[in-house]
């Protein structure tokens, strides 16, 4: 018996040392040198004590009390996900994402007041919950189920559509495309653009003086141990979504991206105006260093963690310039006439 106990523990020690590895992508500048820290954190799971109802029509609406320690047991992370099945959107949501943002919007950067918290476990059971950043006020809780559904997607094709169904008549919970947009510091991060008319659960975001329309793409993040094998790029100018400073801060994570903004006003796009705003072949982020003659300069930019800017790095591969990529093309434009 003792033999087959000591067999057991080796296997449950290889699938524990297994759930976590280095994405595998190319590098972006492989002559450059340097690496970039990441954390790991175990997660929230949900266990589901609720009954199952009679009819396939209803949802299955776990208990908030069932939430339980190591959420991200179920499933082992995968970088890139897989898109293209359902299987790997199932995958890749599985976890605690957090909202905590400085800013709920990229137009006016009207002030983010409220932290949100969603749980998903294995079953897509889900639980949501929002405060008040500054008074720990509850703004409510929810549970309800993750259903998948296709607005632009062919039949044959994986969904492209999470439809969140709560269990709760006055909060709908939306339907949501949703982009995978990056690993950084420890974290993956998540976007998610409401596609559907009417209310959502996530106006629970914006405060009683602000629009519930100002939130145009909701940034959710999880504790992830994987980490990028990419290092900064030297002598390059470049676009870049930046997701913050570095723990000194004097430094910036960066993601380099291919800038695609809109030419002209569509009233009646496919898709939202953010989701499109750029492409992303490789969805990892880099830590760079700030010239310390830059240093000031840099660091009085607006930084705004998801939008995009122009950086430009010197021969050590440090940023040099750092400015919003709007910004940047106003001043040019205006230079140019």
């Amino acid at each position: 018996m003792k033999k087959y106990k000591g067999l057991l523990a080796v296997i449950v020690c290889i699938a524990i040392l297994g759930g976590c590895g280095v994405p595998k992508a190319a590098n972006k500048d492989p002559e450059a040198g340097g690496t970039e820290s990441s954390t790991e954190r175990t997660t929230d799971s949900i266990t589901d004590n609720s009954a199952k109802s009679a009819t396939e029509s209803s949802a299955v609406i776990p208990d908030a009390s069932g939430i339980a320690d190591k959420i991200n047991e179920d499933s082992k992370p995968v970088y890139p996900p897989d898109f293209s099945t359902e299987k790997g959107i199932r995958e890749y949501l599985i976890g605690e994402w957090t909202y905590d943002r400085e800013y709920l919007n990229y137009c006016v950067l009207d002030p983010a007041d409220v932290f949100a918290k969603m749980i998903i476990d294995k079953d897509l059971n889900v639980h949501l919950s929002f405060e008040d950043k500054y008074t720990n006020e509850s703004k409510g809780e929810f549970t309800g189920k993750i259903e998948f559904d296709r607005l632009h997607a062919k039949p044959n094709e994986a969904p492209d559509l999470i439809s969140i169904v709560l269990g709760e008549e006055d909060y709908p919970g939306g339907d949501y495309l949703f982009k995978n947009r990056t690993i950084y510091d420890g974290k993956c991060a998540m976007s998610l653009f409401f596609a559907g008319n009417g209310n959502h659960i996530f106006e629970l975001l914006a405060t009683e003086d602000i629009a519930y329309y100002a939130v145009d793409e909701i940034i959710l993040e999880k504790v992830s141990c994987l980490k990028s094998e990419l290092h900064p790029t030297k002598n390059h100018d470049f676009y870049a979504v930046s997701w913050g400073t570095g723990a000194d801060g004097k430094s910036l994570w960066l993601d380099e991206v291919q800038w695609t903004p809109s030419e002209e006003y569509d009233p009646d796009p496919d898709y939202p105006t953010r989701m499109t705003l750029y492409e992303d072949d490789v969805q990892e982020s880099v830590l760079y260093k700030i010239a310390t003659d830059n240093m000031k300069e840099v660091l009085m930019e607006n930084l705004v963690p998801g939008e995009v800017y122009y950086v430009r790095t010197d021969k050590q591969g440090y940023v040099i310039e750092f400015v919003n990529a709007d910004f940047k093309e106003y001043i040019d434009g205006k230079n140019e006439s």
